[in-house]
């Protein structure tokens, strides 16, 4: 299927895809490139969002799922408070890394986080494309959506992030069913566009 004279192959989305993750690459090389930089030197970023992270995947690692955490509080719910994201999928990615000494590796924090907005860019890039604009478009749109405004401001709140990556998936997903003639098509792209908003959900934010 082509959009205004373009493919939209597989292959085109993926050179998409690989371009915005050298961008992003390149926008964050200060976390990527050297190590003497981190985001990890701010309060709310230690105290909040990378200490719940380590719970999470301490708990995960001893195989309990995260719903109660005891060190806070004198106890209360973790699963309860929204922004721990303990049901977020993607989390799971932390559980192939090193984790040494009851923390999560930091780089692999800051590649978490890169990937994260490289992941963004690309959904914006589909939803341009969605809207039959250029490959060029699409991957302008995906920087300006992902590396500018409030995304690119909450590495203090890494849950706002991972909810709003998900908000162009949500609306191409919606227009497709909206486009659909049958039935069964319109139910399919409805259901994998709440699947995409129960993403945002469950990421925390």
């Amino acid at each position: 299927m082509a959009i205004d004279g373009q493919s939209r192959s597989p292959k085109a989305g993926l050179r998409s895809f690989l371009l915005l993750l050298v961008l992003t690459i390149g926008f964050y090389w200060k976390i990527m490139l050297v190590h003497e930089y981190s985001m990890l030197l701010g309060p709310e970023g230690v105290n909040q969002a990378y200490a719940w992270l380590n719970f999470w995947v301490a708990t995960i690692r001893h195989g309990v799922w995260p719903l109660w955490d005891p060190f806070t509080f004198s106890g209360h719910a973790f699963a309860g408070e929204m922004q721990t994201g303990a049901f977020y999928p993607f989390y799971l990615f932390f559980l192939a890394g090193p984790f040494h000494q009851g923390f999560v590796s930091p780089q692999l924090y800051h590649v978490f986080y890169v990937l994260t907005h490289a992941l963004c860019a690309w959904l914006m890039y589909l939803l341009a494309r969605e809207f039959r604009l250029s490959a060029y478009a699409g991957v302008v749109a995906g920087v300006c959506f992902s590396l500018g405004g409030d995304l690119a401001r909450v590495n203090a709140w890494p849950h706002l992030l991972q909810s709003g990556i998900w908000l162009p998936l949500i609306v191409v997903l919606l227009l497709r069913a909206l486009k659909s003639v049958r039935v069964e098509a319109a139910v399919a792209w409805s259901s994998l566009s709440g699947l995409s908003l129960a993403m945002a959900i469950l990421a925390g934010g």
